[in-house]
């Protein structure tokens, strides 16, 4: 068991790590935790679906269908506009982060709210935690 979930976890990023903590110890529940993850309609994975769909370049007309399609397969019913609003004003911010900071940018992914009020909230509270380090 041990050597599973260490294989598994060695594969994941640390800003991963920091969301799968309580399960890192048993594989099978480690391995359905990423599942839930990455496979559902949390906004991290719709950020990840944009930004492939913003990411494409003229002339690559054939891959904006699938694209579109991948954005639209990643939200729930109750999704609107005022929720897209939201999710672009933290696509946004967190496109805009460096390089550096991809460990806080994965942990923001990781979140089931990522609208404007939460995204602006967990920045203030990174940047306070930066002072007293």
């Amino acid at each position: 068991m041990d050597k599973a979930a260490g294989e598994i976890l060695g594969m994941i990023t640390e800003g991963q790590k920091t969301a799968i903590k309580a399960v890192k110890d048993d594989p099978k529940k480690l391995w359905e935790e990423l599942a839930s993850i990455h496979s559902s309609a949390k906004p991290g994975v719709r950020f990840n679906a944009l930004d492939s769909l913003f990411a494409i370049q003229l002339g690559k007309v054939t891959r904006v269908s699938s694209a579109l399609a991948a954005v639209q397969d990643k939200r729930d019913d109750k999704y609107d506009i005022e929720a897209l609003d939201a999710e672009l004003f933290s696509l946004t911010l967190l496109r805009a982060l460096p390089a550096q900071e991809n460990g806080f940018r994965s942990a923001l992914m990781l979140k089931n709210t990522v609208g404007r009020k939460e995204m602006i909230e967990a920045f203030k509270n990174e940047w306070e935690d930066r002072k007293h380090c």
